[in-house]
């Protein structure tokens, strides 16, 4: 059987909407509504909206960046931010004001411009691909700074400006100059107060090498980290590399050298009877029982009757000779645990 005559033909998207009535299409959109929720509404897709509206001469027309403007925003990562541009984005290729750039499914506008979202953070580094708001309820659902005025501040505060970065590129001593505290990515305009090592990578760059062959003498380290961290961080390194030392010499000094190499009932008696304070035998079958790490059971059912057993005093006796930490004679009987 020929399985193409029973397939059924998919209707056209008009034949699929004909049922709606442009005359609601209308009503909806003098309302003030975009044409993705009034798809929702009426249970259309927002290209279909747009066709027929477009059909109506309906057409809005988006606000959006040219000239200067937009080559200030395509230098500027934190351009929404300082324009106070809290529910919108600008697209750097074509300067439309869109809530999102690169929306999931078939509708992303870098469709549009025949480009994907790695191109397009490739070629405009650091730009944003959601609006500030939509960025600070995110931040809000995960635990962190939700409130959209902070958001958007300490956002502009990242980065430099859009002048400053074109001077930045120009000198490559432009931060001692300005006796600033942090060092300026040339490629995005990141401030930085560590070295750029492990940013330049998010642009591909592997290393200093390779991000000073485009940007050539630029910095790569703060001025603070290049003149005084460097002493003050070799201080620290070195003192915590002599604590570390201490800390594996004291170990040293206080386990025996075949630590590792006894079986783990030992070194967990072993832990107990190392404690600064002296442990009798019937307070270490009490510690023993009561936290359930080792079972005693096999030498008796209460603690007397653990440390009665010959076989507990046996092991105790060879660990403690083991870790050089000898009982008191009689010390068992002197101390009162309740069965």
């Amino acid at each position: 059987m020929n399985t193409a005559q029973h397939s059924t033909k998919r209707p056209s998207t008009a034949e699929r909407y004909k049922h709606i009535p442009t005359a609601r299409i209308n009503e909806l959109f003098d309302q003030g509504l975009s044409h993705r929720k009034i798809g929702k509404i009426l249970g259309m897709g927002p290209c279909s909206v747009r066709a027929r509206l477009k059909r109506e001469g309906k057409m809005r027309i988006r606000p959006g960046l040219i000239g200067e403007e937009l080559e200030e925003a395509r230098l500027d990562p934190a351009w929404e931010a300082r324009h106070s541009l809290v529910k919108r984005v600008v697209c750097r290729v074509c300067g439309k004001f869109m809530a999102e750039i690169n929306a999931n499914g078939e509708h992303s506008h870098l469709r549009t411009h025949d480009m994907t979202a790695v191109d397009y953070a490739s070629k405009y580094p650091g730009a944003r691909f959601c609006s500030i708001a939509r960025a600070a309820d995110q931040s809000r659902r995960q635990g962190r700074e939700s409130d959209v005025q902070k958001f958007m501040e300490a956002f502009a505060r990242n980065y430099v400006t859009a002048s400053e970065l074109i001077g930045c590129r120009k000198d490559h001593e432009w931060e001692e100059r300005n006796s600033l505290d942090f060092v300026v990515c040339r490629r995005c305009g990141l401030k930085s107060k560590t070295d750029l090592h492990a940013h330049a990578k998010r642009h591909g760059y592997r290393g200093a090498e390779a991000y000073r062959a485009q940007y050539p003498k630029a910095p790569w380290v703060p001025l603070g980290l290049k003149r005084g961290y460097r002493k003050s961080y070799a201080k620290g390194r070195y003192a915590r590399r002599k604590a570390h030392l201490a800390e594996l010499e004291a170990h040293a000094t206080k386990y025996p050298a075949d630590w590792t190499k006894k079986p783990i009932e030992w070194r967990i008696i072993g832990t107990e009877l190392l404690r600064e304070e002296y442990t009798s035998n019937l307070e270490l079958a009490d510690t023993l029982s009561a936290s359930r790490i080792l079972d005693l059971s096999r030498y008796g059912k209460t603690p007397r009757g653990i440390v009665e057993s010959r076989a507990f005093k046996k092991l105790v006796n060879e660990i403690r000779n083991w870790v050089n930490r000898p009982g008191k004679k009689g010390s068992s009987k002197r101390v009162s645990i309740h069965p």
